[in-house]
């Protein structure tokens, strides 16, 4: 320790950082002690503000007096302060000298295996669930989805969604529809052969629709056994009412093992397989409440319709993927569903536990934070698996698929709206990576924000609540019109799709846990080379923080040590950046003075803006010796880039498939979206160029700024022409285009 303060007291005398002292304040983030960078006993300010200036924080406080028996001097990366009942005084960095980092990666060394976790979102319906079938065919869940499933790479693979089932319509047996292959007859299912629902059917017609969608787009559902068939009109009637009743928990088996079969039938076991299944969400509170559908439930009755979801999905494969049960508040249903999964009766077979069980999860959120997220999930999750280790459930995985920096999806938050929620999601996920897999070993499964919604349809939130995609709702239109625009954090996304999956850990670097800069450094192979792409993400982040800069407040240098390239080849880097400049939507709507009823042309500016672009220069040849590389790159906080080192394909981009159009029923201009398959992370791409023509003129290219993304929104002033086709092609950062799609006709 005493060669590191003699470097610190180096670094402070050369330091022209200044600090506002704050009487009788504390910094927040030192509350928990895993979270201060740098603790000691020594209450010298000096000596306390060398140790900040050395780890590059932005606050450190001292207490006054020793006898409280706190650490006399903590450092922290957070700059917000509290009145403190110990003692302390808050130091409060103001200056702005940029400062320096430098991580070294060493991509020699045995990497480490890096499997995305990450690629999931979700949503809730909105009141009254009698809505829901309407509502998940509305325009404006149809572009929310197709914006999250444009995310390049599938980034975005899962939409977890609640209440599903309840897209189920219970209906006369005598009742016409037009679509009979949508109707289940309860008298053609064993269990309900002789019930009082004998003479009803069930109508799946809006849950096929809201299955075949997602599916077009390469998306899975999330699929939360979770709802209660009934009239659509007022759901006066549902099919089940107690998960008491042995009886209704034998039907509930029945029910759940057709509709999984039904679904395997209808897109192949292949499609099906990539699915999720999932018991009801978070019980711990909602069994106390009907579970929201008016069926009776306690932990024990929760138990048996784990049995019979569990078996009924099991029972159509073995390799259909299940799990649960997304618990909250105390976990009490987490911790009883191990028990019971390991020891109890199972209320199906009569055998011991409730059958093969693929997850366990709990929902564990943060507090305008990702540190409180990892700090409080990773002991419900020691303690989960401790008592899973050695038995029936010893290889199960665990995951948090709510782990949101904030609950309460519809509360509005600054943060929520630019850069600092997207520099958040790649904190939270290196935190994990690095405290669950790599420390503990935990087989982790998903980590999603629970963040698919849609902004309320009054305009007043479009940015600011949790989720991918700003909304407009414009009511005054006929037919009724909406608008979509990524947000900062859904390009975050399309950032982290681009890693690779092995990774290799930077030196010099404090942990994500307590650093408010990291590096995630990959790789993963090019086949069209026989090569390798390193693709490496520098996060610069202090969570929530009232911080937004437009100028770089600090400098990261990146020493790549024996990379996969010889000085002979022709090596290109690409520089992406995402920050409140570039990439970011929502600070061009604030400089239009965030319009209730944003424009075309205003629509259009901020569209533009979402785009993810390269830093000034970029891409360019890569200089690559025998040692490595060294790339210096100025950030602002907060911020996201992602440094790609690609070496030059023989052949170009392949051919892009499966092109869809979409007409919006927007006419004011009319719009059309392109969307289509992305190529695969194996190859380096640029952009995405969209040709378009009108009547059999020569195409020409209507996407005029660069995208990695998937889709396209084109609008066209005046009537539409009467053919008006579409083609894309692909371009890697050596400018090498693909062939063009097959050209789709409106």
């Amino acid at each position: 320790m005493a060669a590191l303060c003699t470097l610190v007291m180096v670094v402070a005398a050369l330091s022209d950082t200044n600090y506002v002292r704050r009487q009788g304040q504390y910094c927040i983030g030192n509350v928990h002690p895993n979270i201060s960078v740098f603790v000691s006993n020594s209450t010298n300010v000096s000596e306390c503000q060398a140790h900040c200036d050395y780890y590059s924080c932005s606050c450190f406080d001292v207490l006054e007096h020793t006898e409280s028996g706190q650490w006399g001097c903590r450092v922290t990366i957070t700059s917000e302060t509290k009145t403190s009942s110990e003692g302390y005084n808050a130091f409060v960095k103001t200056g702005n000298n940029p400062s320096q980092y430098v991580a070294t990666v060493n991509f020699g060394q045995t990497p480490r295996p890096f499997s995305h976790f990450w690629k999931s979102c979700g949503w809730c319906p909105p009141d009254p669930h009698p809505l829901f079938p309407e509502f998940f065919l509305t325009e404006d869940t149809f572009q929310n989805h197709l914006l999250i499933s444009s995310v390049p790479n599938k980034g975005i693979e899962f939409v977890r969604i609640h209440f599903l089932l309840d897209l189920i319509k219970l209906v006369d047996n005598n009742t016409l529809v037009s679509n009979t292959e949508s109707i289940v007859f309860l008298k053609d299912l064993p269990s309900f052969k002789n019930s009082f629902w004998a003479g009803r059917g069930l109508n799946y017609s809006a849950l096929d629709a809201a299955m075949e969608q997602l599916v077009s787009f390469g998306l899975h559902p999330g699929f939360e056994i979770m709802g209660n068939p009934g009239n659509f009109a007022n759901r006066s009637d549902r099919l089940f009412t107690s998960f008491g009743d042995h009886t209704q928990i034998l039907a509930w088996n029945q029910f759940i093992n057709d509709l999984v079969q039904r679904y395997v039938t209808k897109f192949g076991l292949a499609e099906v397989q990539r699915w999720r299944w999932e018991t009801w969400n978070e019980p711990d509170g909602e069994c106390g409440k009907g579970l929201e559908v008016d069926i009776d439930c306690d932990i024990n009755s929760f138990m048996s319709y784990v049995d019979a979801s569990v078996n009924a999905v099991k029972k159509v494969d073995a390799s259909l993927i299940i799990g649960g049960p997304a618990s909250d508040g105390g976990h009490e249903f987490l911790f009883g569903m191990i028990q019971h999964c390991i020891n109890g009766t199972n209320a199906i077979t009569g055998k011991i536990g409730c059958g093969p069980v693929d997850f366990i999860n709990a929902h564990l959120k943060g507090d305008q934070d990702t540190a409180t997220i990892t700090l409080e999930e990773l002991p419900i999750a020691l303690k989960a698996l401790a008592q899973t280790k050695g038995t029936v459930m010893n290889d199960v995985a665990w995951g948090n698929d709510e782990g949101d920096p904030k609950v309460g999806w519809s509360h509005d938050y600054p943060w929520r709206a630019d850069s600092r929620y997207a520099a958040m999601v790649p904190k939270v996920i290196h935190q994990h990576q690095e405290s669950f897999i790599e420390k503990n070993g935990i087989k982790y499964d998903v980590l999603s924000n629970d963040n698919g919604f849609m902004s309320y349809p009054d305009n007043n939130h479009s940015f600011t609540q949790r989720t991918l995609v700003a909304r407009w709702v414009y009511n005054n239109t006929n037919p009724k019109t909406v608008a979509a625009v990524r947000k900062p954090v859904l390009n975050t996304m399309g950032l982290l799709a681009l890693l690779g999956n092995d990774r290799y850990p930077a030196e010099g670097l404090l942990p994500a846990l307590t650093s408010k800069v990291g590096v995630l450094a990959t790789t993963i192979p090019d086949m069209s080379n026989n090569s390798t792409i390193v693709t490496t993400l520098v996060w610069f982040s202090a969570d929530s923080e009232n911080i937004t800069s437009t100028a770089p407040s600090s400098n990261i240098t990146l020493n790549m040590d024996s990379l996969p390239f010889s000085s002979s080849d022709d090596v290109m880097v690409a520089v992406y950046v995402l920050d409140e400049l570039h990439g970011n939507s929502h600070t061009v709507y604030k400089q239009q003075g965030s319009p209730r009823f944003p424009s075309a042309m205003q629509l259009e500016e901020m569209r533009n803006a979402s785009e993810i672009p390269m830093l000034p220069g970029y891409p360019k040849a890569a200089a690559v010796t025998s040692k490595g590389l060294s790339i210096t790159i100025p950030m602002a906080l907060p911020s996201v880039h992602v440094i790609q080192l690609c070496k030059r394909s023989p052949i170009a981009p392949p051919k892009i498939a499966n092109v869809q159009l979409h007409k919006t029923p927007t006419s004011q201009p009319h719009e059309v979206i392109v969307r289509w398959d992305g190529v695969p992370n194996t190859v380096c791409i640029r952009t995405y160029i969209v040709k378009c023509s009108t009547n059999g003129e020569p195409s020409t290219r209507c996407n005029f700024i660069d995208s990695i993304f998937t889709s396209f929104l084109h609008t066209h002033s005046g009537e539409l022409p009467e053919k008006l086709c579409y083609s894309v092609s692909a371009v890697d950062v050596f400018g090498q285009e693909g062939e063009e799609s097959d050209s789709v006709c409106l």
